[in-house]
Protein backbone atom coordinates (compact mmCIF):
# COMPACT_ATOMS: atom_id res chain seq x y z
CA UNK A 1 0.00 0.00 0.00
CA UNK A 2 2.62 2.31 -0.58
CA UNK A 3 0.41 4.35 -3.24
CA UNK A 4 -1.77 5.00 -0.85
CA UNK A 5 0.03 6.28 1.81
CA UNK A 6 1.95 8.61 -0.76
CA UNK A 7 -1.52 9.85 -1.89
CA UNK A 8 -2.65 10.46 1.80
CA UNK A 9 0.94 12.35 2.52
CA UNK A 10 -0.11 14.64 -1.15
CA UNK A 11 -2.95 15.04 0.48
CA UNK A 12 -2.08 17.07 3.83
CA UNK A 13 0.47 18.49 1.95
CA UNK A 14 -2.09 20.11 -0.32
CA UNK A 15 -4.45 21.46 2.81
CA UNK A 16 -1.72 24.05 3.28
CA UNK A 17 -3.21 24.90 6.90
CA UNK A 18 -2.71 28.10 8.42
CA UNK A 19 -2.34 26.46 11.88
CA UNK A 20 -2.50 22.73 12.55
CA UNK A 21 -4.29 21.96 16.08
CA UNK A 22 -4.53 18.88 18.13
CA UNK A 23 -7.85 18.19 19.82
CA UNK A 24 -7.92 15.85 22.78
CA UNK A 25 -10.94 16.19 24.77
CA UNK A 26 -11.65 14.02 27.92
CA UNK A 27 -15.11 13.61 26.91
CA UNK A 28 -14.76 12.67 23.53
CA UNK A 29 -12.11 10.39 24.75
CA UNK A 30 -14.55 8.56 27.07
CA UNK A 31 -17.26 8.62 24.14
CA UNK A 32 -14.71 7.32 21.92
CA UNK A 33 -14.23 4.09 24.44
CA UNK A 34 -18.15 3.68 25.95
CA UNK A 35 -18.96 3.29 21.71
CA UNK A 36 -20.04 -0.56 21.60
CA UNK A 37 -22.67 0.49 24.59
CA UNK A 38 -23.94 3.29 22.19
CA UNK A 39 -23.85 0.38 19.18
CA UNK A 40 -26.38 -1.85 20.88
CA UNK A 41 -28.46 1.81 21.64
CA UNK A 42 -27.76 1.31 26.04
CA UNK A 43 -26.65 4.67 26.04
CA UNK A 44 -27.35 7.33 23.72
CA UNK A 45 -26.81 10.76 22.80
CA UNK A 46 -29.41 13.61 24.13
CA UNK A 47 -30.54 15.98 21.42
CA UNK A 48 -29.92 19.56 22.86
CA UNK A 49 -33.05 21.48 24.02
CA UNK A 50 -31.98 24.50 21.71
CA UNK A 51 -32.41 21.88 18.44
CA UNK A 52 -35.37 20.00 20.15
CA UNK A 53 -37.57 22.69 20.23
CA UNK A 54 -36.93 24.16 16.52
CA UNK A 55 -40.04 23.38 14.82
CA UNK A 56 -39.96 25.46 12.00
CA UNK A 57 -36.18 26.84 10.81
CA UNK A 58 -37.90 29.72 8.98
CA UNK A 59 -40.15 30.68 11.60
CA UNK A 60 -39.72 34.70 12.16
CA UNK A 61 -38.32 35.63 16.01
CA UNK A 62 -41.07 35.81 18.44
CA UNK A 63 -39.23 39.16 19.57
CA UNK A 64 -37.99 40.63 16.71
CA UNK A 65 -34.99 42.83 18.17
CA UNK A 66 -31.20 43.34 17.61
CA UNK A 67 -30.58 41.96 21.25
CA UNK A 68 -32.91 38.74 20.44
CA UNK A 69 -31.40 37.98 17.09
CA UNK A 70 -27.55 37.71 18.96
CA UNK A 71 -29.19 36.27 22.54
CA UNK A 72 -30.47 33.11 20.01
CA UNK A 73 -27.87 32.65 17.79
CA UNK A 74 -25.14 32.52 20.61
CA UNK A 75 -27.42 30.04 21.96
CA UNK A 76 -27.45 28.29 18.75
CA UNK A 77 -23.56 28.76 18.48
CA UNK A 78 -22.92 27.12 21.85
CA UNK A 79 -24.39 24.27 20.84
CA UNK A 80 -23.53 23.56 17.22
CA UNK A 81 -20.04 25.79 17.56
CA UNK A 82 -18.80 28.71 15.35
CA UNK A 83 -20.01 28.27 12.13
CA UNK A 84 -16.94 30.07 10.53
CA UNK A 85 -13.78 30.12 11.93
CA UNK A 86 -12.31 33.82 11.21
CA UNK A 87 -8.69 34.91 12.10
CA UNK A 88 -7.30 38.47 13.50
CA UNK A 89 -7.45 40.34 10.02
CA UNK A 90 -10.96 39.43 9.13
CA UNK A 91 -10.51 36.51 6.80
CA UNK A 92 -11.36 32.53 7.28
CA UNK A 93 -8.68 30.27 8.63
CA UNK A 94 -7.95 27.28 7.22
CA UNK A 95 -7.47 24.91 10.50
CA UNK A 96 -6.58 20.94 10.59
CA UNK A 97 -7.50 19.51 13.65
CA UNK A 98 -6.24 16.05 14.23
CA UNK A 99 -8.67 14.09 16.61
CA UNK A 100 -8.00 11.14 17.88
CA UNK A 101 -11.10 9.77 19.26
CA UNK A 102 -12.50 8.75 15.99
CA UNK A 103 -9.58 6.42 15.63
CA UNK A 104 -10.06 5.13 18.83
CA UNK A 105 -13.33 4.91 18.24
CA UNK A 106 -13.22 3.04 14.62
CA UNK A 107 -10.61 0.63 16.64
CA UNK A 108 -13.04 -0.37 19.21
CA UNK A 109 -15.68 -0.64 17.13
CA UNK A 110 -14.02 -2.49 14.36
CA UNK A 111 -13.97 -5.69 17.51
CA UNK A 112 -17.53 -6.32 17.25
CA UNK A 113 -18.46 -8.31 14.61
CA UNK A 114 -21.55 -7.56 12.43
CA UNK A 115 -21.45 -3.74 13.99
CA UNK A 116 -23.54 -2.69 11.12
CA UNK A 117 -26.27 -4.85 11.59
CA UNK A 118 -26.50 -4.98 15.51
CA UNK A 119 -26.80 -0.73 15.22
CA UNK A 120 -29.34 -1.50 12.67
CA UNK A 121 -30.76 -3.96 14.61
CA UNK A 122 -30.55 -1.58 18.08
CA UNK A 123 -32.30 1.46 16.24
CA UNK A 124 -28.67 3.12 16.87
CA UNK A 125 -28.67 4.07 13.54
CA UNK A 126 -32.06 5.63 13.08
CA UNK A 127 -31.48 8.02 16.71
CA UNK A 128 -27.87 9.24 15.37
CA UNK A 129 -29.88 10.14 12.07
CA UNK A 130 -32.51 12.20 14.12
CA UNK A 131 -29.59 13.70 16.02
CA UNK A 132 -27.78 14.78 12.54
CA UNK A 133 -31.07 15.91 11.30
CA UNK A 134 -31.67 18.39 14.44
CA UNK A 135 -28.11 19.63 14.14
CA UNK A 136 -28.84 20.68 10.56
CA UNK A 137 -31.81 22.31 11.48
CA UNK A 138 -29.88 23.97 14.31
CA UNK A 139 -27.62 25.06 11.54
CA UNK A 140 -30.27 26.35 9.03
CA UNK A 141 -31.98 27.95 12.17
CA UNK A 142 -28.86 29.77 13.15
CA UNK A 143 -28.35 30.98 9.05
CA UNK A 144 -31.64 32.27 8.53
CA UNK A 145 -31.27 34.06 11.62
CA UNK A 146 -27.94 36.01 10.76
CA UNK A 147 -30.02 36.80 7.35
CA UNK A 148 -32.91 38.53 8.70
CA UNK A 149 -30.71 40.28 11.62
CA UNK A 150 -28.79 41.42 9.04
CA UNK A 151 -31.88 42.39 6.49
CA UNK A 152 -32.88 44.43 9.75
CA UNK A 153 -29.61 46.28 10.67
CA UNK A 154 -28.54 44.16 13.64
CA UNK A 155 -24.95 43.46 13.79
CA UNK A 156 -24.23 39.65 15.08
CA UNK A 157 -20.66 39.52 15.52
CA UNK A 158 -18.36 37.00 13.83
CA UNK A 159 -16.97 34.31 15.91
CA UNK A 160 -13.30 34.86 16.18
CA UNK A 161 -10.16 33.26 17.51
CA UNK A 162 -6.93 34.20 19.39
CA UNK A 163 -4.87 36.60 17.25
CA UNK A 164 -1.65 35.19 15.00
CA UNK A 165 1.48 34.94 17.38
CA UNK A 166 3.78 37.91 16.46
CA UNK A 167 6.84 36.93 18.81
CA UNK A 168 6.27 39.91 20.96
CA UNK A 169 7.02 39.23 24.68
CA UNK A 170 4.45 41.92 25.88
CA UNK A 171 2.81 45.16 25.46
CA UNK A 172 4.59 48.00 23.55
CA UNK A 173 5.21 50.98 25.76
Amino acid sequence: MPGSMEKSRDRVKELTPDRVEVAVDRRDMRRAAESPLYDFNIKRDEIPKPLASIENVYAPPEEPSCLNMKAEVALLSAVLGPDTVINADGEEENVLTLDPSGAIESAVTSLIPFNDIIRHLSGANGHKKKIAQAYFKGQMRRAYLKGWAAEHGCAIPKPTIKPPRTGETGPKS
